[in-house]
């Protein structure tokens, strides 16, 4: 038979378990290549475009703006422009690219990773 001090125990542990279970699969997501960034040209800043696992963010920039690539990940990838209007990489996991330039049109730019072709995303130059 068992005893309420063994079942009130048992639940106890499947309580964590649910909880720990419940924390690991919450994440906000936050930390997704599919978040968007931001830079301004000639202020400094340099917009970053995340390889994260065989995913790439979104990004918008100023015309002209710096822009690289971090890779996250494990596995070499690029950022090329679907238009050929520029080029980051390809860069190996854990690093980051040289600065390359946004475009100066100002309009949505589909690029890819030559490496991986079904990684696509948007950077967008506005201004």
């Amino acid at each position: 038979m068992t005893s309420p001090t063994q079942i009130r125990s048992a639940r106890a542990v499947l309580v964590a378990a649910v909880l720990l279970l419940l924390t690991a699969c919450g994440s906000s997501g936050g930390d997704s290549a599919a978040s968007t960034t931001t830079a301004a040209a000639g202020g400094g800043d340099t917009a970053t475009i995340v390889a994260k696992d065989f995913e790439l963010s979104d990004v918008t920039v100023a015309p002209g703006a710096a822009i690289v690539l971090d890779n996250t990940g494990a596995a070499t990838h690029t950022a090329t422009a679907d238009d050929g209007s520029f080029e980051l990489g390809p860069t190996d996991g854990g690093t980051t690219s040289e600065a390359g330039k946004a475009p100066t049109t100002p309009g949505s730019y589909a690029f890819h990773c030559e490496i991986h072709p079904q990684m696509t995303a948007t950077l967008t130059v506005e201004g």
